[in-house]
């Protein structure tokens, strides 16, 4: 018999002597999401159960377990999956199964493409379904916010025809970590270089702000190339989702006792310490082949964890010598003190003793491979000579300069001293000041209240600017981190404020060029959302002036200021689209030419703004043609990136709303569905995409869906980015003109009333005139509407004042405003008032040869026909 056959065995015969309620905690628990061995499990319950009818009924009724394998379940191989959405997935084999559904390979046919993925489908009926279905929308939102290369991305994600939510997820072929070295006989270097990147992964998520909280060898698997990938984020927990807010403690969701920290055992508010303690579970088995208290199983396995201290890996090692192991590797590894002391302070009991974050974890793992002194061992004089010898064992085995290396080595180890304390003080430091704002995001600490992202920022911010024992180096890159945040929730002037100071605290620490430039790109990018584009463009400038001296060693971040900049002087008003485009070609030209995979991102950018500016342009054609292009390089730089793709396709569903609204909404529709999957309902894009479809609508006269759309699109601009925000003020004037269309004026004008203060307040220089002029055309039709043509006239007449020049630029504007004035003329018979606006249109429309067919001539003759109704015939120019 074999060995696993033998272990089945004993799980199903402990499994079936225990109550029914226990058992699928008692089986995942022992089999740690081991597939095959939880299948091999169940069979011998089948088979013992077939002797004892009364067994079989205990076994029928174990909660959320089938007597069936998985490749056997209720989708067999060959079977189709539709989606709600484009994109069908055909099913190979059941490859596992868990608490929240069934994992499948499958073929994901969308046209010509085919992919291999795997898809997690909800169980069809469950008694948990709705909590179920929560954590399966939580889990697409985290995916969708992470983008890493360990990480498995997501590709797809919904509901299918019959209602079951999915997720279609990078198919991972490859071993759990521990067997990938266990069966490659990896020596200790090679397994350590392996956990490094795993630790890169999960310290992406936190800085996310997610903790994974079920970290495990079974959800880190190594594929063929040997990239480790991490896998499962079901259980993780997302600071920004009001829906799991206060879903902190481990009573709430499954866990797997043997990676789980003491603080999860005793359901305590969980922090990233939580997903330390796990790391240093995995580290502890990579590197001694078991895990700590592997002989104990059950209560007494929780209780261990929560009340012993873990033993060295090392001496874990030496009493199991004799003893065979599923997982221990063939090579015999020799655990150093240093491994040791790093591993036990992954595993501290208290998580404020444990390391700061991953990121210090990762850092101490790469001191011991360059043989430098380890954090985790500080202050031993004997043990940093110890470590200064065998960095420098050759050159202290020359006798003839030993006097010289003594004098040396105490020079060098007073220094290293030195650091050591300074990074202990910043250590300590940032543990407390992380742990008070993952603790903020606490609802025990918010008294049981839902926590959003922007009070965890709230608190951190006045928490941060109030400590006093924190280095200034640290302090800023903690403000920018938060700023960057900040401007992500396009709270602008909040981030505006700490990015501030970080730069202050910067210029005077001695920071990098870089990292100067970085905070740069970020004040520019808020104060271009602010509508400020003068000062954004003087950002731009200074980090591009600070990156010059070496550019092309930061090229991707300089690509990124230059192109802030061109796109905030087209904002401006003080460009023509022709520069634009050229400054635009010249920077696409030279991102091709330097052929850099990592410089896709930016040349995506830089191409959809090439696109915009030929619409600014007015050459729809070339507009479309170069949001195609900006739409392959997507395709081909962001395919891993799904969420990234979305402001792409936005923006060419946009120009087809110009040139064939029907299909263009019919895009949206699309499109919109695929953001909410992906990334949510109420955030300021998805008000942009509403707001595209509310003037799809209305070109199709589809007046109501119009009203709605928008109206639902201000909302959310309202929710996401506040009353002061200029996107929700340039929404509020489209809410305005729908309601015009519905007659329903009184609304009408109370919500420009709401929206012309902010507007008139940003009225400066460039499309921020242009916005104003637009909600004052507005307001003036509305004031004719309402025959008050009095009145409506004198706002019009501020109304062509305030866009000016780029009257012929924003033909779009214009027209409404003459529209509207010579109805109001009209009104009280001033015709020859109505019959000079004409003519001014028309050489203004003349002067930018419009074609025959425009819709500006169509205005033209629409309103020579007004005229003529009201009098006087005016003879075509």
């Amino acid at each position: 018999m074999s060995e696993r056959y033998l272990q089945a065995k004993a799980i199903a015969i402990a499994a079936m002597g225990r109550p029914v309620d226990e058992r699928q905690d008692y089986i995942a628990g022992r089999c740690a999401s081991d597939a095959l061995l939880q299948h091999a499990v169940l069979l011998q319950m089948q088979a013992i159960a077939s002797s004892d009818e009364a067994l079989t009924s205990k076994l029928r009724t174990t909660p959320g377990w089938t007597t069936t394998p998985a490749s056997s379940s209720d989708l067999p191989e060959g079977a189709q999956v539709t989606a709600a959405t484009p994109g069908d997935y055909r099913i190979v084999l059941g490859i596992g199964e868990g608490g929240m559904g069934k994992v499948y390979l499958a073929e994901r046919v969308d046209g010509d493409s085919r992919q291999m993925v795997a898809l997690k489908l909800l169980k069809a009926t469950d008694e948990r379904r709705q909590s179920l279905i929560q954590r399966m929308a939580a889990e697409r939102r985290i995916l969708a916010a992470l983008n890493h290369p360990n990480i498995a991305h997501l590709v797809d994600g919904g509901v299918t025809v019959d209602g079951r939510p999915f997720l279609a997820l990078e198919y991972v072929d490859g071993l759990r970590i521990d067997h990938w070295c266990r069966d490659r006989d990896l020596p200790l270097r090679a397994r350590i270089e392996l956990f490094l990147k795993v630790c890169a992964a999960v310290e992406h998520a936190h800085q996310h702000l997610v903790i994974h909280r079920d970290l495990k060898p079974a959800n880190i698997l190594v594929a063929a190339d040997g990239e480790p990938k991490l896998l499962d984020f079901g259980i993780a927990r997302l600071l920004d989702d009001a829906s799991t807010a206060g879903s902190t403690h481990t009573a709430h969701h499954p866990l797997t006792l043997a990676y789980a920290s003491p603080e999860q055992i005793e359901g305590q508010p969980l922090t990233t310490a939580a997903d330390i303690w796990a790391l240093g579970v995995v580290l502890y088995e990579l590197v001694c082949g078991q895990r700590p208290f592997q002989q104990l199983e059950g209560h007494r396995l929780g209780s261990a964890i929560v009340t012993h201290e873990v033993g060295p890996p090392s001496r874990h090692k030496r009493e199991s010598a004799r003893q065979a192991s599923d997982v221990a590797p063939a090579r015999t590894l020799r655990i150093p003190a240093d491994i040791d002391a790093i591993v036990l302070k992954m595993l501290r009991r208290d998580p404020a003793q444990r390391y700061v974050s991953v990121g210090d974890v990762a850092e101490d793992l790469r001191r011991f491979l360059q043989s430098r002194p380890v954090l985790a061992r500080r202050g031993h004089a004997l043990y940093r000579l110890r470590r200064y010898c065998w960095r420098h064992r050759w050159g202290l085995g020359m006798a003839g300069v030993a006097a010289a290396l003594v004098a040396g080595f105490m020079l060098d180890r007073e220094q290293q001293l030195q650091r050591v304390e300074s990074e202990r003080n910043k250590a300590q430091a940032l543990a407390s000041f992380m742990s008070d704002l993952f603790a903020n995001a606490d609802p025990a600490q918010a008294r049981g209240e839902q926590v959003t992202v922007r009070e965890v920022l709230d608190r951190g911010a006045r928490d941060l600017k109030a400590r006093s024992n924190i280095d200034p180096a640290t302090r800023a890159d903690l403000m920018h981190a938060m700023g960057d945040a900040y401007l992500g929730l396009q709270l602008n002037r909040q981030s505006l404020s700490l990015l501030k100071v970080a730069l202050r605290d910067m210029e005077t620490g001695g920071a990098t060029v870089a990292d100067r430039a970085r905070v740069l790109r970020s004040i520019s990018s808020n104060y271009s959302q602010l509508g400020e584009n003068a000062q954004a463009i003087a950002a731009s400038q200074r980090g591009q002036a600070l990156l010059q001296q070496d550019r092309d060693a930061n090229f991707t971040l300089w690509s990124e200021l230059r192109l802030n900049e061109i796109l905030d002087h087209g904002l401006l008003g003080d460009t023509t689209p022709q520069a634009m485009i050229q400054s635009l070609t010249s920077l696409i030209r030279e991102l091709q030419a330097r052929n850099d995979p990592t410089h896709g991102p930016s040349l995506v950018s830089a191409q959809q703004a090439l696109a915009n500016a030929y619409q600014r342009l007015g050459d729809i054609d070339a507009a479309i043609a170069a949001q195609d292009q900006a739409q392959q390089l997507a395709e081909k730089h962001l395919a891993h990136a799904p969420e990234q793709r979305l402001p792409v396709r936005l923006a060419h569903a946009g120009f087809m709303v110009e040139r064939d609204p029907a299909q263009g909404v019919k895009l949206l529709e699309a499109l919109d569905r695929d953001y909410v999957r992906l990334i949510g309902e109420s955030t300021p894009l998805r008000a942009v995409l509403l707001n595209q479809m509310s003037v799809g609508l209305s070109k199709l006269k589809r007046n109501k869906e119009s009203l709605d759309a928008i109206t639902r699109a201000t909302g959310i601009a309202r929710r996401s980015a506040g009353e002061d925000n200029r996107l929700y003020l340039q929404l509020g004037v489209t809410l305005a003109q729908g309601l015009i269309r519905d007659e329903r004026y009184a609304e009408a004008g109370s919500v420009l009333r709401g929206v012309l203060p902010g507007l008139k307040a940003r009225s400066g220089p460039g499309v921020n005139a242009v916005n104003y002029a637009y909600a004052l055309g507005t307001m003036g039709r509305l004031q004719v509407l309402q025959k008050d043509a009095a009145a409506a006239i004198s706002t019009l007449r501020l109304a062509e004042e305030v866009i000016g020049d780029l009257a012929g630029e924003y033909l779009v504007v214009y027209n409404n405003i003459i529209q509207a004035r010579v109805r109001a003329h009209l009104a009280l018979a001033q015709l020859a008032l109505a019959q000079r606006d004409i003519d001014r249109y028309q050489q203004l429309v003349d002067s930018r040869r419009e074609p025959a067919d425009s819709p500006w001539r169509k205005s033209l003759e629409k309103l020579r026909a007004e005229l003529a109704e009201a009098g006087k015939t005016v003879p075509r120019a």
